[in-house]
């Protein structure tokens, strides 16, 4: 599920479409349910983070809540959230609920993963220098595919640069060298600017 509408105050909603101009538009996917009303006993409904999961659907009084996102993203907040109780109150969440954001750059130590771009799948902003480092169990390779976008790779301070921009490209272990950095680029085909980031290599 996506971003999610204020709780309505009453058993019915209206929702009401109207297109204007010649020009088509992208569409739209709503969701509804039906969901307990707030009470000394019973916490607002959460909804599931935009490029996650929630897991667990009790929002009474003690029940905990957790969180996790889709493969490339990463928790920002807590990972679990719980119902307690307020003394001449209404029940509240100990904590905001977390979302799920693109890091820019990070450690990678699974088998196999996902790198989005910041933003993804929005458009990245400008002057980012993000850095991956990936690593795997010794004795393994690494093979990194570009999926879905023009970005461009670009040659490291110790390999030789490639042109153009698949696509989709592979990229195999036996091509990366010990340390070597591997980059995007955007469409115009510049390196990211800025400084060295923290754990550089591959």
């Amino acid at each position: 599920m996506g971003e999610s509408l204020p709780l309505a105050t009453s058993n019915q909603v209206l929702v009401k479409f109207s297109a204007k101009g010649q020009v088509p538009a992208r569409g739209f996917h709503f969701v509804y349910q039906a969901v307990p009303r707030t009470s000394a006993t019973q916490c607002s409904s959460v909804p599931e983070p935009r490029y996650g999961r929630r897991l667990g659907s009790d929002f009474s009084v003690g029940a905990i809540l957790r969180f996790e996102c889709n493969s490339g993203y990463a928790l920002q907040g807590s990972p679990e959230i719980e119902c307690l109780p307020v003394p001449g109150a209404l029940a509240q969440w100990n904590v905001s609920a977390p979302t799920c954001v693109v890091p820019c750059g990070g450690n990678l130590t699974e088998r196999t993963g996902t790198i989005l771009s910041p933003g993804f799948p929005e458009p990245y902003l400008n002057s980012l220098n993000c850095v991956w480092k990936i690593m795997v169990p010794e004795g393994a390779g690494i093979q990194v595919g570009a999926r879905g976008r023009q970005s461009q790779p670009v040659s490291s301070p110790s390999g030789q640069g490639r042109s153009g921009g698949p696509q989709s490209e592979k990229h195999n272990s036996s091509q990366l060298r010990k340390n070597e950095v591997w980059g995007l680029a955007g469409p115009s085909g510049k390196p990211p600017k800025g400084g060295d980031g923290p754990g550089d290599g591959v």
